[in-house]
């Protein structure tokens, strides 16, 4: 079978199916964030990590292989779709994974896998085979560990969830030659979307869980106060870091290219979605309390919150040579600070903080981006 036409290599529009995938997986987010709901204790927060990090890692594996193959025909949409139904049936199961659904969700996360190397197979370029052969015993050993968890209970899910999500992690990081080449507009664009789509659903999940509360003043303003906190979260990314990071994207080839679109996007943006639902279910967990001294989790979630979605900023923003990690990682530091400000006077308070400290972490490095710029024999928007 020869290898199917594909979009060309300057082709950066996100097709719109490949938005209606990203928004089954905004599902995803969703239903991980009510496993924090269900739990809100450490073991509840590290079952939501590890079930959001196994359905990422195939998640992104979809986002490179629609940028490799398109989907202008007929055969590719059917594997997109079915693939969708498959991501679908995860999500479903994601809030008793690690109890009684725990089978659902193998059976779901096997055909999501078998679906996403069909689609590989399908292509059958050079370039695709090499790299289909790396990944498929991976995808498929992790995929099998998954299914494997939907057997046992106890420890057994902590062994076959974690070892799946340490195989996919060790996967992504290991040096590899033989990478897929990326449409780096594309593949900037899909990130991009995913984190706005992931930062309006958790405004959208707070915003209905507050229906139940009663409609006063404290609740009003502790919403606006997250509201200012998530907005500064999308300016952390989106006022020129973003287009930015995409220069030097589509600037870099090779070996690079592919280590800025594995850590700098896909490594990076998951920590940012990580980050994003543990504000989100921070703030869900005290509604109808906010300006009241919070629990502890609940601050702990806020604030770390928060630390986690600047950190991976600070990664994204290393990566992909836009700028230092440095100042995002101190305002990450302040941000885990505002914990004793949630326990002792509540959250909307501690919402003022980290919105604050975000802001001045986002004057701070646009400033030193503009001193950068004007120094003689330095291009100028780039920052070391």
């Amino acid at each position: 079978m020869s290898v199917p036409a594909g979009p060309t290599a300057e082709t950066g529009n996100v097709s719109t199916l490949e938005l209606f995938f990203d928004l089954v997986f905004v599902f995803t987010v969703t239903q991980v964030t009510q496993v924090i709901d269900l739990h809100p204790d450490p073991a509840g927060i590290a079952q939501a990590i590890l079930i959001l990090a196994i359905l990422f890692w195939m998640y992104g594996g979809f986002a490179w292989l629609t940028n490799a193959m398109g989907t202008d025909g007929t055969l590719q949409r059917l594997i997109v779709l079915t693939g969708m139904a498959a991501l679908f049936v995860c999500s479903q199961a994601i809030p008793q994974a690690f109890g009684e659904a725990g089978i659902v969700l193998g059976i779901g996360f096997l055909l999501l896998t078998l679906v996403h190397l069909a689609g590989f197979l399908w292509l059958q370029g050079p370039r695709e085979d090499v790299s289909i052969r790396l990944v498929a015993p991976v995808n498929l050993t992790g995929a099998l560990m998954v299914l494997a968890a939907g057997w046992v209970t106890g420890a057994g899910d902590w062994i076959l969830f974690g070892g799946a999500a340490l195989l996919f992690a060790s996967s992504h990081l290991r040096p590899s030659g033989h990478r897929l080449a990326v449409r780096p507009g594309n593949f900037a664009e899909r990130h991009g979307l995913m984190i706005i789509i992931v930062l309006g659903e958790s405004i959208i999940s707070v915003a209905l869980a507050a229906q139940s509360q009663e409609l006063d003043l404290p609740l009003i303003t502790g919403g606006l106060l997250g509201v200012a906190a998530i907005a500064a979260m999308w300016w952390a990314y989106f006022v020129g870091d973003d287009d930015l990071a995409a220069k030097h994207f589509a600037a870099a080839s090779g070996a690079q290219q592919s280590w800025m679109a594995r850590i700098g996007y896909d490594i990076s943006h998951l920590l940012m979605i990580i980050g994003i639902i543990g504000v989100a279910a921070g703030i869900r967990l005290d509604l109808g309390h906010l300006s009241s001294p919070a629990p502890v989790v609940s601050a702990w979630l806020v604030g770390g919150g928060v630390a986690v979605y600047l950190g991976a900023t600070g990664l994204f923003r290393w990566a992909l040579q836009v700028g230092p990690a440095w100042v995002r990682l101190i305002a990450a530091a302040g941000c885990l600070g505002t914990v004793p400000v949630g326990v002792g006077l509540g959250t909307a308070q501690q919402l003022g903080a980290v919105a604050a400290i975000t802001v001045v972490a986002i004057a701070a490095g646009h400033r030193r981006r503009r001193t950068m710029a004007g120094t003689p024999g330095r291009p100028r928007g780039v920052v070391p």
